[in-house]
């Protein structure tokens, strides 16, 4: 993954094996806008991984690593249907609205 750390992060959940037989439980990412006030998130998780706390440990990552570099805010569209991202935006804090644009996602926003 080619990445830029001044706006950029990308975070794999996996286990300590050798490289190539770890399973990759999921991946979060954020990109920070270029006046790098916020950033946007994406997280997928493994289907056979989903509700196993991986969301959360991931999207804690985003936080605290957005909180380190000084961004004002994390946000993200997640599609109506997924509960579960929506549900743990909520646990976490994130207000949700509609999007601006399309009406099968909302909208995430969390004020860091």
């Amino acid at each position: 993954s080619q990445i830029d750390y001044e706006r950029q992060m990308a975070f794999i959940l996996t286990t300590y094996q050798a490289p190539g037989l770890a399973p990759i439980f999921g991946v979060s990412r954020l990109s920070a806008d270029p006046l790098e006030r916020s950033a946007e998130f994406a997280i997928v998780i493994g289907r056979d991984y989903a509700g196993r706390g991986f969301g959360r440990k991931l999207m804690q990552k985003l936080i605290d690593h957005a909180t380190r570099l000084g961004l004002e805010s994390l946000w993200g569209d997640v599609l109506l249907e997924n509960d579960h991202m929506l549900g743990l935006a909520s646990a976490l804090g994130f207000h949700q609205s509609p999007h601006p644009d399309e009406a099968s996602l909302k909208r995430v926003i969390l004020k860091l």
